[in-house]
């Protein structure tokens, strides 16, 4: 019992002993990563939600009139193209084609993948319409031909332009979602449509 008591002692007077600065110092060094590492996941936090954020809830209402008429003879021009386009596939019900490019260089159609071959006139519309829709914080995203209608569609889903082949007003009811859309003519084939519920009311 006593060289029990005695060998407990000895291992006790033998550990090393630890001043408090140092251990004050190894804490702040502890704080220090986890406050780092805080910071950096709020930056990637923050990273993430901002583009987010700006294309779903601070997003604009959509065109005016005034911009359609000031870019109508582009939409013109890239509609006769398109309808051209959809007589040549006229097997497929649905065609929804990709706008990609900020330039003149790089703005293109993109459809299953492949890029449609625009010519000058064309591309320039095209990056005419794309600036228009960027200018009103709304960002064309796609271009969806079907059931006689050629839409021009925000990346939100949260306003379209739609040109209307027969001239009949597009459906205020969404066949897929039942999403329900106020539609407010501007002209002959021309219509604005938005739904009645946007996101960020």
């Amino acid at each position: 019992m006593t060289v029990k008591v005695m060998t407990a002692r000895v291992m006790t007077e033998r550990r090393p002993k630890v001043s408090t600065a140092w251990r004050l110092a190894s804490l702040k060094r502890v704080y220090k990563y986890m406050i780092l590492a805080a910071l950096g996941l709020i930056v990637c936090v923050c990273a993430y939600f901002t583009p987010v954020f700006i294309l779903f809830f601070a997003g604009g209402n959509g065109l005016e009139d005034e911009d359609f008429y000031k870019h109508q003879d582009d939409f013109n021009r890239v509609t006769n193209f398109l309808k051209t386009f959809a007589e040549q596939n006229q097997q497929e019900d649905y065609i929804c084609l990709g706008v990609n490019g900020g330039t003149l260089d790089t703005i293109r159609l993109s459809w299953n993948g492949e890029r449609l071959e625009l010519d000058e006139k064309v591309r320039e519309s095209l990056l005419a319409i794309d600036r228009v829709f960027s200018s009103k914080k709304c960002f064309l995203d796609t271009i969806r031909i079907r059931s006689n209608n050629i839409v021009f569609d925000t990346i939100d889903g949260q306003y379209s332009l739609v040109y209307t082949i027969d001239d009949k007003p597009p459906s205020r009811i969404d066949a897929v979602t039942s999403l329900e859309y106020n539609v407010k003519k501007i002209e002959a084939h021309w219509y604005h449509k938005i739904p009645k519920k946007k996101w960020f009311n």
